[in-house]
């Protein structure tokens, strides 16, 4: 691959299950109306190019490291081929690839490369240079969330990565799950981060009975929402690699995720 990180703007009339009618407030008049390139460019930069360092000296990460320090060591275990299948089986055909520009489809269909993929992720494991270059690249989609299209804030950024690359963070975070699920390592309240979790369920329920005893008893209700403006670009990748360290995540995975890490510091280029 020639070309490294790219964005590229997608008119919201243009996404795939985002039937915007033609005459909607939030549809580009032209493209007279869309972001500068270079203004693009340097309000996303900052995302890719700079990197933040976590606070090492917080007195919770001493108690968390602390609370775990009895934990037997995660020991890996060779990807194998079946696991290589089986989770190739559950993604989806035809989501959008990155810049290999191979659909999960094909890499289903055609199930004698399965072994091939296998070897190679065990490679990567064991020596990050065998990771390409071009296969922790990815093509960022800015999606428009706003009326006011010339503003580079008002755009929602997702990332596609290639689809092999997936595969494998796949095959990586199933053995890290089962490692922290055996250890009971997980936090009863992520219910997001369990599997077979009915989490959103579970809250819907709460609530309904709160309101109902709240109802019954002429109680007043307070309540508090927080949100965190742009919560995902503020978690640092220097934490991401911490929170693998104290939980004794096998140094080998944390490796092969911490140097593409440090490849990714990349300026974005637009298209």
């Amino acid at each position: 691959m020639e070309e490294s990180n790219k964005i590229v703007f997608i008119p919201p009339t243009t996404k795939r299950n985002y039937c915007h009618n033609p005459k909607s407030e939030h549809q580009p008049d032209s493209h007279d109306t869309l972001p500068d390139k270079q203004a693009l460019i340097a309000f996303w930069a900052p995302t890719w190019g700079n990197a933040v360092k976590h606070n090492l000296k917080a007195c919770w990460i001493r108690r968390e490291q602390t609370g775990v320090s009895n934990v037997t060591a995660m020991k890996l275990s060779p990807i194998t081929t079946e696991q290589v299948s089986r989770l190739i089986a559950k993604t989806l055909n035809w989501k959008a690839p990155g810049p290999d520009g191979i659909n999960s489809f094909w890499i289903k269909r055609f199930a004698a490369t399965h072994s091939y993929l296998a070897h190679h992720f065990n490679q990567f494991v064991e020596d990050t240079a065998n990771i390409p270059d071009f296969l922790v690249q990815g093509i960022t989609y800015l999606l428009l969330k706003s009326q006011d299209c010339q503003d580079p804030f008002k755009y929602r950024p997702i990332t596609c990565l290639c689809t092999i690359y997936k595969i494998y963070t796949a095959c990586t975070t199933e053995k890290i799950y089962k490692y922290l699920d055996t250890n009971e390592l997980l936090a009863e309240e992520h219910k997001g981060c369990i599997k077979n979790s009915q989490g959103c369920k579970e809250q819907l329920i709460i609530d309904s009975v709160v309101l109902e005893k709240a109802h019954e008893n002429n109680r007043n209700l307070y309540i508090v929402h927080s949100d965190y403006r742009k919560a995902f670009d503020s978690v640092p990748n220097s934490w991401l690699i911490h929170v693998l360290q104290i939980h004794k995540i096998d140094p080998r995975i944390i490796n092969s995720l911490q140097q593409p890490m440090k490849n990714g510091q990349l300026p974005p280029k637009s298209k």
